[in-house]
């Protein structure tokens, strides 16, 4: 109690000589320090080497995600990711996921990814992420990269945590398509030279190789 109170009464002192603009601002920076640390502590993940239908299954389950209809929701995810495993390397081992932010096409992060010695995330890690942090999502949408597969319409499908106009936290599947163009006759073609994009505010699960 006494040391909370000689500090109390240090930090009252250091804003009585600066003046209290100088001593308001002070604070706020140090506050800031202090949030910016806490949320750029390391995050890790253990990912156990269960990766059969039902443990993705009970992985889903465990993240609390809500849906309306979640059965329906969860055999389509198993359905599309229910052969997903993680890296071989990575089974039953405390590894640090790192969230990689960029608002490039998907070509021009694949390769920044791979410049900086980073693997895309799997489905699996992506659900294992859900359960350790569940928070991370709430200001971001989280994108596994290496569970893109083809949605059948000329266009890619990929798995992401996100939260829904409720703010309640969903696993969903987006969609993203290559730009179209509207030639002079009036006929919607494919821009060949477009790059694929994704939502601004998107972060990407990598981790180290």
């Amino acid at each position: 109690m006494c040391s909370v109170y000689s500090v109390c009464e240090s930090l009252f002192a250091f804003i009585a000589s600066v003046g209290y603009w100088w001593g308001a601002i002070y604070i706020i920076v140090i506050s800031l320090c202090i949030t910016w640390a806490l949320y750029s502590r390391p995050k890790y993940i253990t990912i156990i080497s269960d990766f059969s239908p039902a443990s993705i299954r009970k992985r889903i389950l465990d993240g609390n995600y809500y849906w309306s209809k979640p059965e329906s929701e969860i055999e389509k995810f198993l359905l599309l990711f229910g052969n997903s495993v993680p890296h071989r390397s990575y089974c039953n081992k405390k590894v640090k996921a790192i969230l990689f932010y960029s608002a490039d096409s998907l070509e021009d992060i694949l390769e920044n990814i791979k410049k900086k010695g980073y693997r895309p995330g799997t489905f699996v890690e992506l659900l294992d992420f859900g359960i350790s942090f569940p928070q991370e999502q709430n200001d971001c949408s989280i994108i596994a990269l290496d569970a893109i597969i083809s949605n059948g319409l000329d266009g890619l499908a990929y798995p992401c945590l996100a939260i829904n106009k409720y703010e309640d936290r969903i696993l969903k599947i987006e969609n993203i398509s290559p730009k179209l163009i509207v030639k002079p006759d009036g006929q919607c073609v494919l821009d060949e030279k477009a790059k694929t994009c994704f939502p601004l505010g998107s972060y990407f699960l990598v981790f180290k190789k």
